[in-house]
């Protein structure tokens, strides 16, 4: 659906930020702990490769996808490269994607509906086949007209993967 060739690169990245839950007293009083999170990382991912990020609790895992996708708080040092190019909240927008854990959905919606309400400027009927698109591809079809809150955990990581698909698609065709 999506092919390009790409290579993301990280080199030597540091990352600055709370390194530990905070309670609402230490925020108001400002005490929050922070600390080193990445320390010097740097690594080359080439499309089409499948890379694991492993740790324990704590090790950075999240803030460094954070990082890449340039959603992060803190102070954050080197280079985040896509092909050569300085990635910022833009480029990532346009060309990636980030599939959290739990996102908020609008209670009430459909799949298809839920897909359907990204805004973009394209046509109208562009957008409804690009939404059936995706959902034969991610095989939510038998579940087009399912409210999102009854779907299963699969159903569910499928819709997530498939507001990102459509999220690029349509940057693309604007």
């Amino acid at each position: 659906m999506i092919s390009s060739d790409y290579v993301l690169e990280l080199c030597n990245v540091f990352h600055t930020g709370q390194v530990e839950p905070s309670s609402c007293m230490q925020r108001v009083v400002g005490s929050i702990k922070t600390g080193v999170i990445l320390k010097d990382v740097s690594l080359t991912i080439h499309s089409g490769e499948v890379l694991a990020v492993l740790g324990s609790k704590g090790s950075g895992k999240k803030a460094l996808l954070d990082v890449i996708s340039r959603r992060v708080q803190g102070p954050t040092r080197g280079q985040i490269l896509l092909n050569n190019q300085s990635m910022t909240l833009s480029l990532f927008q346009q060309r990636c994607g980030y599939v959290t854990h739990k996102c908020d959905l609008i209670p009430g919606l459909t799949v298809e509906q839920t897909l359907f309400y990204t805004p973009t400027k394209i046509s109208t009927y562009l957008k409804r086949s690009k939404v059936k698109q995706v959902m034969a591809d991610l095989a939510l079809s038998q579940v087009a007209n399912r409210c999102t809150e009854y779907l299963t955990q699969s159903e569910y990581r499928r819709l997530m993967i498939g507001i990102q698909l459509k999220l690029l698609i349509d940057a693309r065709n604007i």
